[in-house]
């Protein structure tokens, strides 16, 4: 799993740059981007057996093509301490765009992507996704907000017709403009027949924007 979220991020980032020349990124408008790394420190807590801890890191990248359209790709992963459960992950990739943008950090926007998981069974699925996002900022600091839906992840060993929902909402802080800093709180629902997981607790990240 950890060798198809680096194609991903690879491939989200070798294309932009291929695709992104001075001479299209002016014809598009300012581009905004940054990409960084997370400490997410959250729990697996799933009906019927204890919580378990599951700290690990993770990743994304986020870019907007003047104040329209965007991409963003999120990696996660979870290291459970309990040995009745496998490490697991998740990655995605949407699409974005603003329906209402009176700034760069005050804006609404709807979003449709793809979701990958990897179960703590150790088995992976994958399916279409949803989003909605919307930041509310003034100068360096603005809190921002996530909604994801899956509506169909399909099966995955012992899960079967699995959707999933996530949340992130927070504040970050851009001290100089190279530098964004971020705190939040994540919230990865999975549903499944029979049955539900949930991932949730608060994350520290740290970003290079440019």
């Amino acid at each position: 799993m950890i060798t198809r979220i680096s194609a991903v991020f690879a491939v989200t980032i070798v294309t932009l740059g291929l695709t992104l020349t001075p001479s299209k990124a002016q014809a598009m408008g300012a581009v905004d981007a940054e990409v960084g790394l997370l400490w997410w420190a959250h729990e697996i807590d799933t009906p019927g057996r204890k919580s378990v801890d599951a700290d690990d890191v993770g990743a994304y990248f986020d870019l907007w093509l003047g104040d329209s359209w965007g991409i963003s790709a999120n990696a996660y992963s979870s290291d459970s301490d309990d040995p009745e459960f496998s490490s697991s992950s998740d990655y995605s990739i949407d699409a974005k765009w603003r329906l209402l943008s009176p700034t760069e950090n005050n804006f609404f926007a709807v979003g449709a992507g793809w979701q990958g998981i990897e179960t703590t069974t150790g088995q992976s699925s994958d399916g279409p996704r949803l989003l909605i996002e919307g930041r509310v900022g003034v100068g360096i600091l603005f809190g921002y907000g996530e909604v994801a839906w899956m509506p169909d992840l399909g099966d995955a060993g012992i899960f079967q017709d699995m959707d999933g929902t996530e949340y992130e909402f927070g504040a970050s802080l851009t001290p100089f403009p190279f530098l964004n800093l971020r705190l939040g709180y994540r919230v990865f629902d999975l549903g499944y027949k029979g049955g539900s997981e949930k991932s949730s607790g608060p994350l520290l990240g740290v970003a290079i924007h440019f």
